[in-house]
């Protein structure tokens, strides 16, 4: 269950309750996201526990390694906006939504107008997203799975696609259509990333179904191709290999088969850890 619901290994593993809200690698990224296409330099904010444990997550090495900094969240937020940054990314930021959303009111009050971005894996309660009302302008929720097996076995996340499936009708709700500015930057609206997994073709195509079916072309999907076999993923030799051109080409095929518009794809040898970001907090 979602991180605030239960004491579950996870939760025990990854998450250390503060009272205080602990800012932790904020830094400006220039260029596009290859996850996030229609928003550009985000100034991108992560914090420092992991809710959701991805046997082969690419972010979690480097965030153990990394240092907490020490600057109050509401002054990282404003600094960001003067560094020139189209949004404020905020990575993993689940389990400090309450501190969250008094750094940004402080934020808002002191001249804050940029976009704000919740970048989750959206294994999430309604109640987490319904109080994001009003302070959160664009989602940029994973789907990973659809088939509770692989949750289970991979990520630890039991009932992921129940709790997931919910938080990012959610979300869609709070958001409404996606809304671009002249420069083609999004402002408002919902992004769903689903990284395509070696061997997990038909729940993908499961996760694509899901999603035309349920919001059509009111929402962007970014499907990925980056997947990078990391961390534990040596444990699951049926994953523990790159996918496939072949693969992903069918993927998109089948995307483009139910009339999927809005989906974002990948060209080119993303699957490298060339494209892990360098988490040392450097740009702050």
């Amino acid at each position: 269950m979602p991180a605030g619901l239960t004491d579950s290994p996870v939760k025990k593993a990854f998450v250390r309750q503060v009272s205080c809200l602990l800012p932790h690698l904020p830094h400006c990224i220039t260029g596009k996201s290859l996850a996030f296409p229609p928003v550009k330099a985000p100034g991108q904010y992560s914090f420092h526990t992991v809710i959701y444990a991805a046997f082969f997550a690419k972010i979690i090495q480097s965030v153990k390694k990394a240092a907490a900094n020490k600057l109050p969240a509401a002054a990282i937020f404003l600094e960001q906006q003067a560094r020139g940054a189209h949004n404020i990314d905020l990575v993993t930021p689940t389990h400090y939504v309450p501190q969250i959303i008094k750094a940004l009111t402080l934020a808002r009050q002191n001249g804050l107008s940029l976009p704000v971005v919740y970048n989750s894996n959206a294994y999430e309660t309604i109640e987490t997203i319904t109080a994001l009302k009003q302070h959160v302008d664009i989602f940029l929720p994973d789907l990973k799975y659809y088939d509770n097996t692989y949750a289970v076995r991979y990520s630890a996340a039991p009932d992921y696609f129940a709790y997931a499936s919910q938080a990012i009708t959610k979300m869609v709700d709070l958001a409404g259509p996606p809304v671009f500015d002249a420069a083609g930057i999004m402002q408002k609206g919902v992004i769903v990333r689903h990284l395509a997994v070696p061997g997990l073709m038909a729940d993908s195509r499961n996760v694509l179904s899901w999603l035309w079916q349920t919001f059509g072309n009111t929402i962007f999907i970014s499907l990925m191709n980056q997947y990078t076999p990391l961390y534990h993923a040596s444990n699951h030799p049926e994953i523990n290999r790159r996918l496939t051109t072949w693969e992903y080409n069918k993927l998109i095929d089948y995307a483009l088969s139910l009339g999927i518009e809005n989906c974002f794809i990948q060209k080119g040898k993303t699957a490298s850890a060339d494209y892990v970001p360098v988490f040392d907090g450097s740009g702050i």
